[in-house]
């Protein structure tokens, strides 16, 4: 939860004058433990709009969905190419049979728009042939959180994949929330 301090002060002086400060803070959540969080690992590859963004907000502040934070989190926005608007990062999986658990959402940086699509591919080496395990439906700005679990199975490599959900990629500030391996 973010909580906010306010503090008014007064000067007494010839010249009266009134400052007033307003701080916001998170209280730090424990991670969970005998977990792998992706933003702890380094991509083998990745292409997005700003560049993949670990433990922030496309604006580089904590990131936020439907006011729910993540501490740990990947921004991933999808950037116009060849293929299609998309972002995507590839990791290489330290160990195999694991979950990737998260939740997917727009950041609430968006102010409630964006329109975007979340896939998980697996593949034996970081260039593909991907296969497609996991898509999601269209999820919208404003749009609560969605917790995924996904079976990687015997993969070597992960391909966590943003799109623009054929529209634009104007505010489609997908954070992929907590984003861990069990």
């Amino acid at each position: 939860r973010r909580h906010t301090i306010q503090v008014h002060v007064t000067d007494r002086s010839v010249d009266r004058h009134a400052t007033d400060v307003q701080v916001s803070f998170l209280n730090r959540t424990d991670l969970e433990g005998d977990v792998i969080y992706l933003s702890d690992l380094t991509p083998v590859k990745s292409f997005a709009h700003g560049a993949l963004m670990r433990d922030r907000d496309y604006v580089g502040n904590v990131a936020e969905i439907t006011r729910q934070v993540y501490q740990k989190c990947i921004t991933l926005c999808p950037e116009p190419s060849t293929e299609g608007a998309h972002g995507e990062g590839v990791y290489e999986l330290p160990e195999q049979n694991l979950i990737l658990h998260a939740d997917i959402g727009i950041s609430d940086s968006s102010r409630g728009a964006g329109s975007v699509t979340f896939e998980v591919h697996v593949g034996d080496t970081p260039d593909g042939p991907w296969k497609a395990i996991y898509k999601s439906a269209r999820i919208h700005g404003g749009d609560a959180p969605i917790p995924i679990e996904v079976s990687l199975g015997a993969a070597k490599y992960l391909r966590i994949y943003t799109t623009d959900a054929g529209d634009n990629i104007n505010s489609d500030h997908a954070v992929w929330g907590d984003a861990r391996l069990k």
